[in-house]
């Protein structure tokens, strides 16, 4: 008995000299004669297929894919053996995906792509044999049958498998030369993705620098003004003490509220990014993005409460979804609001 992958590589051989000279696959329907019937039944077929595939009735899916295709081109012939193989495949009809696997040898085989047309051929040996050996475990007399038959056509088959060896090499050949040239072309990728990446890292780190060096400007502002407040404490502690002047107390007192502390980090912050955050809102409501107006609002109302606790209010009525509709109020807010951070950055 031949090893199975000898009996295979013949099976094959006889495939793809069978695909140059006559049809593999029986179609269901006979093909119309003129190109008006041809037009017609491609047109019917499409529209069965539509109807069909949500139904998920696959033995009738397959039926008219195969019909399609032998109406149709070679190119959308292809597609559609392609679809029969995959719906066959994932359901497990061995017979269906011979055919539709024969088919598409035949029809590789016509669009000149030879070595595609020689793996499907090689491939259809192939299922065949598996399908042959499941068979054979249910009724044994199948693998001698088959044994037999291959031995029979070996001499015969021979001068092919030269052939499809020669073949074989050229077509292997060819894929190391394309294998070389897109090894050559991944490496390149490489170097120039490396470059990008020291780059990128030069750039950050320029930019870390940079940002280092306003923090530490930030702290020497922020130790001027915590040196400034201490200084104001030290001189009102050594300023003499006057004595207090009785004034009677007015009739009706109003009640002051106390001034706001300022806390001497919110000031330095303040003082080192509004300029910069004002300037963008202004360029951002030149520009209608209102939008972006609104994030610049939210991003300084924490600061500006703590100078002005009655910007709250404006703040979130300039913030709030759909505001900028309001055109006239709008325009009313963000003017306030503009006088209002100039007033304290003055």
């Amino acid at each position: 008995m031949l090893p199975l992958r000898s009996f295979v590589r013949h099976c094959a051989l006889v495939f793809v000299v069978s695909l140059f000279h006559a049809s593999l696959f029986a179609q269901d329907a006979p093909v119309p004669e003129s190109p008006e019937a041809i037009k017609a039944a491609i047109e019917q077929h499409k529209a069965d297929i539509v109807a069909t595939d949500p139904t998920g009735d696959i033995a009738t899916a397959i039926r008219l894919r195969m019909a399609l295709a032998a109406l149709s081109k070679p190119k959308e012939a292809q597609a559609l053996y392609e679809q029969v193989v995959h719906l066959a495949d994932s359901t497990d009809r061995t017979e269906e995906e011979l055919a539709a696997r024969k088919a598409l040898a035949q029809t590789l085989a016509t669009r000149g792509q030879t070595k595609q047309a020689y793996e499907q051929a090689i491939l259809v040996a192939e299922r065949s044999a598996e399908w042959s050996a499941q068979q054979a475990e249910i009724s044994g007399a199948k693998a001698d049958e088959i044994a037999r038959r291959a031995a029979l056509e070996r001499d015969s088959l021979s001068t092919l498998a030269d052939a499809g060896r020669r073949e074989a090499e050229l077509r292997i050949n060819e894929a190391h030369e394309n294998a070389e040239f897109w090894m050559l072309l991944a490496v390149g990728t490489i170097a120039i993705a490396l470059l990008t990446i020291v780059i990128i890292l030069l750039m950050n780190g320029r930019a870390l620098r940079r940002q280092r060096s306003e923090i530490q400007t930030l702290r020497s502002d922020l130790s001027a003004l915590i040196d400034r407040a201490q200084n104001k404490v030290r001189e009102a502690a050594v300023a003499p003490v006057v004595p207090p002047v009785l004034v009677p107390p007015p009739a009706v007192a109003e009640p002051v509220p106390p001034p706001v502390a300022l806390d001497p980090v919110i000031e330095a912050m303040f003082r080192k990014q509004a300029p910069e955050r004002l300037a963008t809102l202004r360029d951002a409501r030149s520009r209608g993005d209102n939008e972006k107006v609104q994030r610049v609002v939210h991003t300084l109302k924490p600061q500006l409460v703590n100078f002005d606790p009655s910007l709250a209010q404006l703040c979130a009525r300039i913030t709030e979804a759909g505001a900028p509709n309001d055109a006239q109020r709008w325009n009313a807010d963000m003017d306030a609001f503009e006088k209002a951070v100039s007033r304290l950055l003055a």
